[in-house]
């Protein structure tokens, strides 16, 4: 992975932290945990909306990781490589 150089921002640091957290060894192991457990998955349990929106609630926080992570918002300010999820 490689940093371009960007301006100083909010924006920026936001995805540079989640970009620097998350594309480590450790931090992809932990991604791939966490995409398994909670995002990989159906949020829908029926016959209970509470059980269902709790599910969404998980399943959104690792949607905004990758969210960051991918960010067409900000292509020029990393070169992302592709990362596979194994099993």
């Amino acid at each position: 992975m490689r940093r371009k150089e960007q301006p100083d921002n909010k924006e920026y640091k936001r995805v540079l932290y989640y970009f620097e957290t998350f594309s480590s060894e450790p931090g992809m192991a932990v991604l791939k945990d966490m995409r398994s457990i909670y995002y990989d998955r159906q949020s829908y349990v029926p016959g209970d909306p509470d059980q269902t929106a709790f599910r969404e609630g998980q399943r959104s926080v690792v949607f905004e990781i990758l969210s960051a992570l991918k960010s067409s918002k900000h292509p020029e300010i990393f070169e992302v490589p592709d990362v596979e999820f194994e099993e």
